[in-house]
């Protein structure tokens, strides 16, 4: 590893490392309190961008399929948000530790792939018949 790969490591968390985090928390592995720090700063600068990707597929998958499969894709996709921003706030406030850590990166989990079932459940519904094709 050169010296600059190093130090743009250093300066760059990727989420692997954060799984790897998490999955010693899981496994009720010591974990160091930097470790745990990094977590959570993770998922709250993390917040933003899955909140204003939520809303970007909301309003495409909402508008390209309206079903009630997809309207409950949604629902649970803001449910998962509701509870990340829940988690921001907490650590915001000062709640910093291991379960603090592995609640928020479940509820990030949880958003995405509430997400992810919204944009496949409209994929797979089939289009309207009224929808022109040009």
């Amino acid at each position: 590893m050169s010296f600059f790969t190093s130090i743009e490591h250093f300066f760059t968390v990727f989420e692997e490392d954060i799984v790897a985090i998490v999955i010693q928390i899981k496994n009720e592995v010591p974990v160091i309190e930097a470790d745990i720090s990094k977590v959570l700063n993770w998922i709250t600068n993390n917040v933003a961008t899955i909140a204003k990707d939520l809303q970007l597929v909301e309003s495409i998958v909402v508008s390209v399929a309206p079903t009630p499969a997809v309207l409950a894709a949604v629902a649970t996709a803001n449910e998962a948000m509701t509870a990340l921003n829940a988690y921001a706030q907490a650590h915001a406030s000062g709640l910093s530790n291991a379960q603090a850590a592995l609640n928020g990166y479940n509820a990030y989990k949880q958003a995405q792939a509430a997400a992810s079932q919204a944009v496949a459940i409209s994929l797979s519904t089939p289009a309207p018949s009224s929808a022109k094709v040009s």
